[in-house]
């Protein structure tokens, strides 16, 4: 099964769940399964982290999307 984007909603959701089970301080990472296809440069860490999007990059209010970029670790 393919998964589509999470909206705002979902997302604050799930992470207001995890600031009140005590994970506040936990990093983001993207989980690397099914990602197989992706190829980054090997200087690069092997985690791939969510970062906050650029001072004036943060989406496309036409297309209703937020961006985050990749961070790697």
């Amino acid at each position: 099964m393919i998964p589509t984007p999470a909206t705002c909603e979902q997302l604050r959701d799930f992470f207001e769940w995890h600031v009140q089970t005590g994970h506040a301080k936990d990093v983001v990472m993207l989980d690397k399964r099914g990602m197989e296809y992706m190829v980054r440069p090997h200087h690069l860490g092997a985690e791939i982290g969510l970062a906050l999007p650029a001072e004036g990059e943060s989406g496309n209010p036409d297309l209703h999307q937020i961006y985050l970029r990749a961070a790697f670790a």
